[in-house]
């Protein structure tokens, strides 16, 4: 309730345009876009506001649509702003932001090529065009006016991680590589900048330079997919089995409709298969070190284990495949039996007492 009280005297007390459109503004910012729509549609009815004035309320109005989620009544509103005021950056950004609302990557960019033809020292246009000119495969467009930004601003790291992104995209691995490098040292505890390098890298042709990559920015953001994703790739390339489950393992835990890494986790169980049992047993081990919640790892490690008749391990893999899962029938079978083994086995394996010497 407190918040509605100094913008309601201000309306109260409102006796101009211009005391009604700050108002409006005051409801805009304190996020009740409906009881500013109302004030600012009114004020823009209003006869003798100049230029600037209706320029500031069609802006608001927008902004306020956009907080409602109304995307073509803010574009309407924000373009006729734009108009009115084409060198306020502001407006040219809202309104490439309301085309992305409506999944409109074309309108977007217009929006900001437009926005940046009107300010063109502006960095946050050239870096919204730059990086929607990228979401759009235009990444050669997209290199172009993301280098313009960067030549601007030259320290921030997220801008020259987007850089090195568009650079990857366009084949300029060695580029980009010196483009991750950059965010990198703006910002160590950048995910996305090690990422980038690290796809900067396997361009390039160093596998083990990438993996590194990858895993700082795992070790950043241990719930990236995009970097457990090409940890797999890199590792299911190199028939190093075992990595390569453990992170599509991973992926689909985080991600579980992640449908390439769920087709390659096939193929990779697929390729697994042709190997030698001690082989398929190491890569299962070293599978689920990677990711303990992966279930079908366990259930093929305590098969091989019983079929190696390493019987303590069989039951210990298929015990933890049952707190996994609701414990089925099968499961609890498979242990009932597996115990039995090892009865069996100890007994036989059993050390008897030596014989006593014989007396004299």
């Amino acid at each position: 309730m407190k918040l509605f009280v100094w913008p309601i005297i201000l309306f109260l007390t409102a006796s101009t345009g211009a005391q009604k459109i700050r108002v409006g503004e005051a409801y805009v910012q304190k996020g009740h876009p409906k009881r500013a729509v109302g004030i600012l549609t009114d004020v823009l009815k209003e006869p003798g506001l100049k230029n600037d004035q209706m320029a500031r309320a069609s802006m608001a109005l927008g902004l306020a649509y956009l907080q409602l989620q109304q995307p073509d009544q803010a574009i309407f509103y924000l373009d006729k702003s734009a108009f009115l005021k084409p060198k306020h950056e502001k407006t040219w950004l809202l309104m490439g932001m309301a085309h992305h609302e409506k999944d409109d990557i074309s309108g977007a960019i217009e929006s900001y090529m437009r926005g940046v033809e009107a300010q063109p020292k502006s960095v946050a246009l050239h870096w919204e065009l730059g990086t929607s000119l990228l979401m759009a495969d235009r990444a050669n467009e997209s290199v172009k006016y993301l280098k313009i930004a960067v030549k601007m601003e030259p320290y921030d790291a997220q801008l020259w991680a987007d850089l090195a992104h568009a650079q990857v995209r366009i084949g300029a691995f060695e580029e980009a590589r010196e483009s991750g490098e950059q965010a990198i040292s703006l910002n160590p505890d950048s995910h996305d900048a090690f990422y980038t390098l690290g796809d900067a890298w396997a361009g390039l042709g160093d596998r083990e330079q990438a993996r590194r990559q990858y895993r700082h920015a795992i070790s950043r953001e241990p719930m990236f997919v995009p970097a457990l994703y090409r940890l797999a790739l890199l590792a299911q390339a190199d028939e190093m089995w075992g990595m390569a489950l453990g992170f599509y393992a991973k992926t689909l835990t985080i991600e579980p409709d992640h449908l390439r890494a769920q087709g390659r986790l096939q193929a990779s169980l697929a390729a697994l298969k042709t190997k030698p049992i001690s082989d398929q047993v190491s890569a299962f081990e070293k599978a689920i070190s990677i990711e303990e919640q992966f279930m079908q790892g366990y259930e093929e490690l305590g098969e091989l284990k019983a079929q190696q008749k390493e019987w303590g391990a069989a039951i210990a893999a298929y015990k933890k495949l049952a707190t996994l899962k609701r414990r089925t029938a099968q499961i609890n079978q498979k242990i009932r039996l597996w115990q039995s083994e090892k009865r069996k086995s100890d007994a036989a394996n059993k050390v008897k007492p030596a014989p006593s010497p014989p007396t004299k």
